[in-house]
């Protein structure tokens, strides 16, 4: 019977992910060697293979499935905490809306902050505020923060025109 064994050298496989290199590895050549010996009276051999590992192979595979629905819930809790104080104050003060009012009013605001909170935490984790260059990354992040608040009163203001979304009729010196 045939039987063949391959063995593989131990420091192209990470201990912590199987197949894939060490953080440490990143960007170094490592050998991959392979030695094949089908019986006993075979001539043995090694089989290199020289493999440059680069941050996008050592990078783990994520499972975004379960985060994002995680993330959604989480920003939908914040929501509607938001819209029950609404709610309460608005009665407290005089002016009562619906709850229904308030609830899609907070989810609006709420869901488009979490939307651009993906890219500020993008950016964020690829520029962060060390290193040499963090001068330059904290005027990237300043304006990236300008950029953000635009954003998020354009697409605001957009959705509180398609879904009829208003304020207060009053002026806001008489809510005070």
């Amino acid at each position: 019977m045939n039987r063949r064994r391959a063995t593989t050298d131990r420091k192209w496989a990470s201990p912590k992910r199987p197949g894939r290199p060490a953080p440490e590895q990143v960007g170094q050549s490592i050998e991959k060697s392979q030695s094949l010996d089908s019986s006993p009276y075979a001539q043995s051999f090694t089989v290199t293979a020289v493999e440059t590992t680069t941050a996008a192979t050592a990078r783990p595979r994520r499972h975004r499935g379960g985060w994002s629905f995680i993330y959604l819930v989480l920003w939908t809790a914040v929501a509607l905490a938001f819209a029950g104080q609404h709610y309460l104050t608005s009665a407290k003060i005089g002016v009562p809306v619906g709850w229904r009012e308030s609830v899609v009013s907070a989810l609006a605001d709420w869901y488009v902050f979490a939307a651009l909170a993906l890219g500020a935490i993008e950016l964020g984790c690829r520029f962060n505020l060390t290193g040499a260059e963090w001068r330059l990354r904290l005027v990237l992040h300043l304006v990236a923060s300008a950029v953000f608040s635009l954003l998020w009163i354009l697409i605001r203001a957009v959705l509180a025109e398609l879904f009829h979304l208003r304020g207060s009729e009053q002026p806001f010196g008489e809510v005070l």
